[in-house]
């Protein structure tokens, strides 16, 4: 991938709003959700990734809101969020530049058409409980940067959750084992 990609957006382009199918967001915001999205090749999601940062060094929106064809909002931080929880390759380290860039560490998302809604920071402790690579990284980073550790997040059937839930879910299987 090419900065001449980056480049044609022009200095308005980068937040400008695409309309996809009823789904409307930034170009950050779609190649967030892209990183989660790809699940073919390791190659797609490393486009997705190179795309996103390529966007954030040029100065996008780290919290430009996107809206799913539902009527439903999400911030590119918890897409990428909830791609580390699904095993993402390279999601953690763009969620990472998206929080140093000043991106809201306390948005909720509703990602999955509509499906969950839910924090960042109850993704990364979903995938701290799930051994996902970079949770536990990234929880502890938006911890750092104030995020929420009482937020309640939804699944799609209703159930509802905090990261202190999912975090005794992990131990939980240490603690039966003594």
């Amino acid at each position: 991938m090419s900065m001449e990609f980056v480049d044609m957006l022009g200095a308005g382009g980068l937040d400008a709003e695409i309309d996809v199918g009823g789904h409307t967001g930034t170009p950050l915001w779609w190649a967030a959700r892209r990183v989660l999205d790809c699940t073919s090749t390791s190659a797609q999601t490393a486009g997705a990734v190179e795309l996103a940062t390529l966007l954030v060094q040029k100065g996008a929106d780290v919290n430009a809101v996107g809206t799913e064809a539902n009527g439903t909002d999400s911030t590119p931080l918890c897409w990428l969020a909830l791609a580390v929880s699904d095993g993402r390759a390279g999601a953690a380290a763009l969620a990472r530049l998206l929080v140093e860039q000043g991106a809201n560490v306390n948005a909720v998302g509703t990602c999955r058409d509509g499906e969950d809604e839910c924090a960042a920071l109850w993704w990364a402790a979903r995938a701290v409980c799930d051994l996902r690579a970079g949770g536990l990284e990234l929880a502890t980073l938006l911890v750092e940067k104030g995020a929420d550790v009482k937020v309640v997040g939804t699944y799609g059937d209703g159930k509802e959750s905090t990261p202190l839930w999912w975090a005794g879910a992990y131990t939980r299987p240490l603690l039966s084992s003594t």
